[in-house]
């Protein structure tokens, strides 16, 4: 739950469950969905998510203000949002992949200043149309603890 009582709760659908990812927040995540830890080659905390029709990664990092830019993808699409009354950055495109050919990208800064200098999550999600059902109602679960 979010401390603020401005700041609307996070929603969680009905059956998915909310799983902590440490140094950073929770996140609710479907049925049948597992979220383990993983290794980073720059040892930021990485950890894998695999489910039906979907593979992810989100990386706790203070590096990356930028969201990813497809350069080999199509129908890129990039917009702004808020998530726990946060500023964030989201994009989707495809790619050339038989087994995921869609993509899901986000960037939300959790902790600190928007500017590059605060505590970023990163979020890149490997889908098929079904599978990329699940970025939406994840990404608005997200909750990170408020600063006091």
């Amino acid at each position: 739950m979010s401390c603020s009582p401005s700041t609307p709760q996070p929603k969680v659908p009905t059956g998915w469950k909310s799983v902590g990812i440490p140094s950073c927040c929770t996140v609710a995540v479907p049925p049948g969905a597992v979220l383990e830890a993983g290794k980073d080659p720059v040892d930021d905390p990485v950890f894998l998510l695999r489910g039906p029709d979907f593979e992810g990664l989100f990386t706790v990092t203070r590096r990356g203000s930028t969201l990813p830019i497809a350069s080999s993808g199509a129908n890129y699409r990039a917009e702004q949002l808020t998530l726990d009354g946060r500023k964030a950055g989201m994009a989707s495109y495809y790619v050339v992949d038989s087994r995921y050919p869609e993509r899901r990208s986000l960037l939300w800064t959790f902790s600190g200043r928007n500017d590059g200098s605060g505590r970023n999550l990163v979020l890149d999600l490997s889908c098929r149309q079904r599978g990329c059902d699940v970025f939406g109602p994840m990404i608005r679960s997200l909750n990170a603890p408020k600063a006091n």
